[in-house]
């Protein structure tokens, strides 16, 4: 080998070593910018020096397997650098499902509120009763009560007065909202009766269940 060899020997593998590094910098910046294709999104002065870089880096006396290592190492960096960047997210999402269901229970027992005798079957969920349905003594007839604490929100059965089916229905404040007995309103009498009724069976019902509550083991 000349001397003249020999002094450019070190320049070509200075030059091999910044031009790797070169182009391995600027393929990994064009790829984590997530184009279709590196050439698509590179900006116009990314795609000048990479051109020109790349042509002489192509000329350095290096083997193309080498070449071809470096530029693969270069897209393997930067797809592990775009994972880890990505932040993880849980694979099961907690959902109204997972949590635990109310505690339905149904209580039943017979009353005479009022002196009309009926037998009912309350229905309490986590310790609070949510509705009652009740059949009066002595021609069979039926009522179906629905709670909201303790105010009476619907009821939909037999009058207390007449053999009419009604439908009641309040807000919260206790306003009545639907008073129904077929095509005719209830009157005020037969709401006012309802109403007394259902409060008188939901207390019953209640205090009857936290005394079996109690009495259990």
């Amino acid at each position: 080998m000349s001397t003249l060899e020999q002094a450019h020997q070190p320049s070509c593998e200075a030059n091999h070593v910044r031009l790797s590094w070169y182009v391995a910098k600027l393929l990994m910046s064009s790829a984590c910018r997530n184009p279709p294709t590196i050439l698509a999104l590179a900006r116009r002065d990314d795609l000048k020096n990479l051109s020109y870089h790349f042509e002489m880096w192509m000329k350095l006396p290096v083997s193309l397997t080498q070449k071809f290592f470096i530029v693969a190492l270069s897209f393997i960096v930067a797809a592990c650098s775009k994972e880890s960047s990505t932040p993880s997210t849980p694979l099961v999402e907690p959902s109204a499902a997972d949590s635990n269901p109310a505690r339905v229970e149904e209580f039943g027992s017979k009353f005479a509120p009022g002196g009309v005798e009926g037998s009912y079957v309350a229905t309490f969920s986590d310790g609070q009763i949510t509705a009652l349905s009740e059949t009066r003594q002595p021609n069979a007839q039926t009522g179906a009560y629905e709670f909201r604490g303790a105010r009476l929100m619907k009821y939909r059965g037999a009058a207390l007065s007449s053999a009419a089916n009604i439908e009641l229905e309040f807000d919260l404040r206790g306003k009545v909202l639907v008073a129904r007995a077929g095509d005719k309103e209830v009157n005020a009498t037969e709401i006012a009766a309802i109403r007394d009724r259902a409060q008188s069976l939901r207390s019953h019902a209640v205090a009857h269940h936290d005394m079996r509550g109690h009495d259990e083991p």
